[in-house]
C-alpha cells in the first residue's frame, strides 16, 4: 500500500510537471497562430457562445451525463473490456458497468472531450464551406467540456476519490492541457501539432536530465 502511494505521488508530480510544460507551450503555439483567421474566430465564437446556454439550460446535464457514461464505456472497450449496462437520467445521474477498467477508464470523462473530438473528426471530412460551422461546434463543445468538468470535480465525483484526489486532478489537468490544445492547433494549423507534442517531450526530457545531473552533483559534493 505504501509502495502504491509512493508511485502515485511520483506520478502526480510528473503529471504536474508535464502540465506546466504543455500549458507554457500552448500559450506559445496558440499565440503564434493567426488568431484573426476565420477558423480560430469561429472556434472562439462557439466557445463563448456556450456560456449563456450553460446558465440558461442548467449546464445541459443530460448531454453531460450521456457523454460521461459513454466515454467510460468507450475507454473500457479500448482496453479490451465489454460494456454490460449504461444508464443515463437527468435527475438520477448515470452509471456504466463494464468488465475491464483502470484509472484511465475511470478518469476518461474528465479529460476526453467527446463532443469536441467528434466535431473535430467531422471537420476534416466535410467540404470546406462547412468547416466554420464545425469549428464553432468544436469551440462550443470544448467550453461545454471545460465547464462541466469543473462542475463535476466541484461536486465531488467518486471517480476521483477512487483513484486518489491529488493523482486524479494532476492527471486530468495534464490531459486537458494536452488534448484541448491539440484540438485548437488542429483547427488553426494542423502542421503545428507534431512540433507541439515533440517540443513538450523534449522539454520534459531536458528537465528530467537536468534534475538528475543536479542530484548527481549534490551527491558528489556532499558524498
Amino acid at each position: 500500500m505504501i509502495f502504491i502511494r509512493l508511485v502515485r505521488g511520483l506520478l502526480s508530480a510528473l503529471f504536474m510537471l508535464f502540465s506546466g510544460i504543455y500549458i507554457h507551450l500552448s500559450a506559445q503555439y496558440i499565440g503564434g497562430t493567426d488568431l484573426a483567421a476565420p477558423i480560430p474566430l469561429w472556434y472562439a465564437a462557439g466557445f463563448l457562445g456556450y456560456l449563456p446556454l450553460h446558465a440558461a439550460f442548467k449546464r445541459l446535464i443530460v448531454m453531460h451525463v450521456f457523454s460521461h457514461e459513454l466515454t467510460h464505456a468507450l475507454w473500457s472497450v479500448l482496453f479490451g473490456g465489454q460494456v454490460q449496462e449504461m444508464y443515463v437520467s437527468r435527475r438520477r445521474g448515470g452509471f456504466t458497468r463494464y468488465t475491464k477498467g483502470n484509472f484511465v477508464v475511470s478518469l476518461a470523462p474528465y479529460f476526453f472531450p467527446l463532443y469536441a473530438l467528434v466535431s473535430l473528426g467531422i471537420f476534416f471530412i466535410v467540404q470546406e464551406r462547412f468547416q466554420p460551422v464545425l469549428a464553432a461546434l468544436c469551440g462550443f463543445s470544448s467550453c461545454f467540456h471545460v465547464l462541466l468538468t469543473i462542475y463535476s470535480i466541484g461536486i465531488g465525483q467518486p471517480d476521483l476519490k477512487k483513484e486518489g484526489t491529488v493523482f486524479s486532478l494532476s492527471f486530468i489537468l495534464m490531459m486537458n492541457a494536452l488534448i484541448l490544445s491539440v484540438i485548437f492547433l488542429s483547427l488553426a494549423d494542423v502542421s503545428l501539432v507534431d512540433d507541439y507534442l515533440a517540443d513538450g517531450l523534449r522539454n520534459l526530457c531536458s528537465l528530467i536530465a537536468g534534475a538528475a545531473g543536479y542530484a548527481t552533483s549534490l551527491r558528489s559534493l556532499f558524498g
